[in-house]
């Protein structure tokens, strides 16, 4: 999980303890999720849902404000301040972004042991009404509604994960669905949603890869890594097979200010896949790369 999702996404917990979904800090003491997870988590009437930052390793007491089965919204408000290390969420509307854009999320995917799980995809356009956007991924299932739908680009979310899109006579396997930030705030009106400081560049790639599922005890050469990383320089990593290289690039590559490469990041995978000249011509033909000259890393 980034930094910057990590210190506001929360794991929803049912009344056995056990996480079920996926919301994140929109204000001090809020927290957005879907209304269909708090409904799943409860067994009785009451009010009160635990979370947990499970980033920070910290449970946390809610209570619930709002509950909202036509949006698929609901507010949990904290009973104590929220933990220190945890931040809020900077939200937009969806409609100051050039469409498709990438996206990036996390969630409490259920699959076997593993508590959680980053998502990415394109967010390609909303429908007419404007009341639900769409998401191109596979990645997305159970477990993550609730999940922020975040622009790594903007340093935006831009809506909350609903779900797949599954219908009695149809599933489609890799579109999911979720609901724009003015859902949340139509919610809570109290939410102030800010625009992009500027509108990020539809010809600009920022492709981020999936991180390593676990990352530890590799501070120094994260730092030297990130300090490496500049316009105009290649970084090669060298060592031998299942030494850890890839999930070191991941990471860096994660961790990236979003300005430092203002030309975007492309990244390509060697394993399997064609020469990177062949690659960049067949991104060239099909519109998705429209600048040259940028440097790749591995």
């Amino acid at each position: 999980m980034t930094n910057k999702l990590a210190s506001f996404i929360v794991g929803i917990k049912n009344e056995d303890g056990q996480i079920v979904s996926t919301g994140f800090v929109i204000a001090d003491k809020t927290i957005a999720t879907c209304a269909h997870v708090v409904r799943d988590a409860r067994t009785t009437e009451s009010a009160n849902i635990s979370v947990t930052f499970s980033a920070l390793g910290v449970d946390y007491a809610t209570t619930v404000a709002v509950y909202d089965e036509a949006s698929d919204i609901a507010i949990l408000q904290g009973t104590t301040p929220l933990p220190p290390q945890a931040t809020v969420a900077t939200l937009c509307s969806p409609n100051h972004l050039h469409k498709p854009i990438d996206f990036y999320t996390y969630g409490y995917r259920q699959l076997g042991e593993r508590e959680g799980l980053p998502a990415s995809g394109q967010l390609t356009g909303a429908d007419l009404k404007g009341t639900s956007l769409t998401l191109k991924t596979t990645n997305i299932g159970p477990g993550m509604s609730g999940s922020p739908v975040y622009i790594p680009q903007a340093d935006r979310v831009v809506g909350i994960v609903t779900g797949d899109w599954v219908t009695s006579e149809v599933t489609d396997s890799d579109t999911s669905l979720a609901a724009p930030a003015e859902a949340i705030k139509q919610a809570w009106p109290e939410l102030q949603l800010q625009a992009p400081a500027s509108t990020p560049r539809p010809d600009v790639p920022h492709q981020l890869p999936p991180r390593a599922d676990y990352f530890t005890d590799r501070t120094e050469a994260l730092k030297q890594l990130l300090a490496d990383l500049q316009p105009g320089r290649v970084v090669t990593l060298c060592g031998p097979g299942g030494i850890g290289k890839t999930a070191l690039a991941t990471e860096a590559l994660n961790r990236l200010e979003l300005d430092r490469f203002p030309d975007g990041i492309v990244w390509h995978n060697f394993y399997n896949q064609p020469p990177l000249a062949i690659a960049s011509r067949h991104w060239l033909s099909q519109g998705k790369l429209a600048i040259d000259g940028m440097k790749a890393t591995s």
